[in-house]
């Protein structure tokens, strides 16, 4: 009885020992537990949106506003400036009274170039009488042949000096018209160099004043010749290249315009070709001498793929972007771009509206695996402010 008591206690022991060991032993790892210990340590990453909107191609550059028509005013005759007709910036039509010389000396002269050219006529008629009786005399045997020749002689000399009479008055009467000063185009004077009573002169150098035409102008600016191609492909399409300009710290859109000239060379020292393009200016907002920033535009796409520039990465075989898929692994896509620039770029190839691209923590990730996406964003940044020969702006 002894025995099979302390047999029965050792077993009770035994269980116990199994029950204790039951509950304390760890629990098996499923499959779910250990995917998800995987993407626990899986790398973190940015990612951002490739959105659909429309977008523009732009080549970029720095221009200088230039007025199409510009007239430095000199004086054309000499004398003392007897009134000044402007005021400092006025907006004037052509013809406008500027200045008016004193006209009174040319008027003079006209007075007198006029009497020698009613002497001379006198002359001429009595000549002519002289000589028609000579050649009756002349034909009657009266009178010798050298005497008409004289007289004929005379009668030529006298109409030369008819002629040299009427240039002498037509001379005098474009100094006389010279004397006011009129403004040959419309635009806006600038400052009056001189004031009444000064003396001006027609061989001086140093312009009275100037006019700018204001409205329309037109901008000049340079483009790389690595884009010329681009621009004679745009402009065989027979459609006008707009140009736009913006202030020098580009926070304010100043005209829209068209592109009007393209130089016929390049220029060796610069690599560039010099453009122009016209602007209406109906506003004012152009002025002559002012740099501006200037986009040509060159394709406009209303359904571009625009990214986000970090998501552009270079490898040996070109461009391309790491992709997050819905199970949140990595692709690695080749892709093709319209244009890159500091912000944004333009796909052309690879990529649809929507798809998720790594913009941060590349160096951390593997193609087909894992990640943690650290936040979805679709508000990249759009670049409007970027200087540079060649851009796309994404409006």
């Amino acid at each position: 009885m002894k025995n099979r008591n302390l047999i029965l206690g050792s077993v009770a022991a035994l269980l116990l020992v199994v029950v204790v060991y039951a509950v304390a032993a760890p629990p098996r790892e499923t499959n779910a537990a250990r995917g998800a210990t995987g993407n626990a340590n899986a790398p973190e990453v940015a990612v951002a949106i490739a959105r659909v909107e429309a977008a523009s191609i732009y080549i970029r550059s720095v221009g200088t506003v230039r007025p199409i028509k510009s007239v430095q005013i000199l004086p054309l005759v000499d004398g003392p400036i007897m009134r000044v007709a402007f005021t400092d910036g006025q907006m004037l039509n052509a013809g406008d009274v500027l200045f008016e010389i004193d006209a009174r000396p040319y008027q003079a002269a006209l007075a007198q170039a006029e009497g020698q050219l009613a002497r001379d006529q006198a002359d001429l008629e009595s000549a002519s009488r002289d000589l028609a009786r000579t050649e009756q005399l002349n034909k009657n045997g009266y009178a010798t042949g050298q005497a008409l020749d004289q007289q004929k002689s005379r009668v030529g000399q006298l109409n030369a000096a008819l002629k040299t009479d009427q240039g002498k008055i037509a001379q005098t009467k474009i100094d006389l018209d010279r004397t006011t000063i009129r403004a040959p185009i419309a635009g806006r004077v600038s400052l009056a160099a001189v004031t009444e009573g000064n003396v001006v002169r027609a061989s001086q150098t140093v312009a009275l004043t100037s006019i700018n035409l204001l409205a329309p102008i037109e901008v000049q600016f340079t483009v790389p010749q690595e884009r010329l191609p681009d621009v004679q492909a745009r402009m065989q399409q027979q459609k006008p290249l707009l140009v736009h300009t913006s202030n020098s710290e580009n926070t304010l859109r100043l005209a829209d315009g068209t592109l009007t000239f393209m130089d016929n060379r390049v220029d060796p020292t610069t690599g560039t070709v010099q453009m122009k393009a016209r602007f209406d200016n109906v506003d004012g907002k152009l002025w002559p001498g002012q740099f501006v920033n200037v986009e040509l535009e060159l394709d406009r796409n209303p359904q571009a793929i625009v990214v986000d520039s970090r998501a552009i990465q270079t490898g040996p075989d070109g461009r391309y972007v790491f992709i997050v898929n819905a199970d949140d692994t990595v692709e690695a896509r080749k892709v093709k771009l319209a244009v890159l620039e500091d912000k944004t770029a333009i796909v052309s190839e690879g990529l649809v509206g929507g798809e998720r691209l790594v913009i941060d923590g590349q160096l951390k990730i593997q193609p087909k695996g894992k990640v943690r996406v650290r936040g979805a964003s679709g508000a990249m940044q759009v670049n409007e402010t970027t200087p540079g020969n060649a851009a796309a702006t994404v409006r």
